[in-house]
C-alpha cells in the first residue's frame, strides 16, 4: 500500500500518519510525504517566524525558505524522531540571518509602529462573548504580542519555542546552541518580564 493509499484509509479512521513515516517516505523522494508534513507544520513554523520577528511581511516568504530548505536538507536528519526539533532549529536559524541582515540595513521598527495579532496567541479562555469581553481579549492579544515583541532575541526565542512550539529543553538547548541552564534561566526571564508587563491583565505564565 502507498504512502498515499495509508493516508486516506488511515484519515478515514480519523488517525494521521506519525512524522517519523512522513520523515522516513520523504527522505526516500516522495513528494506526497513532504507535502503533507508541511501541511501539518505550515502554521506552526509561519506563527513561530511571525512572533520571532514580529513582521507579517516576510512571514510567507519564510516560511516557504525554511520548507525549502527542510527539503534540501532532510537527508541529513540521522534521526527521523528528532524532526520537530530539527525543524525549530531551521526556523532559528532562518531567524537568526534575517536579524542579521536587518540589523545590517540598520532597519529601526518604530513603537508607534501598528501592531498585529494574527498570530497564535497565548491560550486566553473564550468563555463570554459580550462586548466588553470581545474588546478586553482584543486588548489582551495586542498586549501580549507587543511583550513578546519587546523581549531580547534570546529570550523571545526560547519562550517562543517553549510556549508556542512545545519543544523541550533539550530540544531547545540543541536548537539553540545554547546549555540547558541557559535555555531555563532565559525562559524564566522572560516569563518574568511578560508577567510584568501583563500584570494589569492578571495574566499567568507558567
Amino acid at each position: 500500500m502507498s504512502l498515499q493509499q495509508k493516508s486516506k484509509s488511515k484519515n478515514a479512521q480519523g488517525s494521521k500518519i506519525g512524522d517519523v513515516e512522513l520523515v522516513i517516505a520523504c527522505q526516500h523522494g516522495d513528494t506526497h510525504a513532504f507535502e503533507m508534513l508541511v501541511k501539518r507544520y505550515e502554521r506552526l513554523v509561519s506563527t513561530s517566524l511571525f512572533r520571532l520577528l514580529h513582521d507579517p511581511d516576510d512571514t510567507q516568504d519564510l516560511s516557504q525558505e525554511v520548507f525549502i530548505r527542510v527539503w534540501k536538507s532532510l537527508n541529513q536528519l540521522r534521526d527521523a524522531n528528532a524532526f520537530r526539533s530539527w525543524l525549530a532549529h531551521i526556523v532559528t536559524n532562518i531567524t537568526y540571518d534575517e536579524s542579521k541582515k536587518r540589523m545590517r540595513r540598520r532597519h529601526v521598527v518604530s513603537v508607534d509602529a501598528p501592531i498585529y495579532a494574527n498570530g497564535a496567541a497565548l491560550e486566553i479562555p473564550d468563555s463570554l462573548h459580550m462586548p466588553d469581553d470581545i474588546s478586553y481579549r482584543h486588548e489582551l492579544e495586542l498586549a501580549v504580542e507587543r511583550a513578546i515583541s519587546e523581549l531580547p532575541d534570546p529570550f523571545r526565542t526560547a519562550i517562543v519555542l517553549r510556549d508556542l512550539q512545545g519543544l523541550s529543553y533539550d530540544e531547545i538547548s540543541e536548537a539553540t546552541h545554547s546549555t540547558i541552564g541557559t535555555v531555563k534561566s532565559r525562559i524564566a526571564r522572560a516569563r518574568r518580564k511578560l508577567q510584568v508587563r501583563l500584570s494589569a491583565f492578571q495574566v499567568s505564565l507558567n
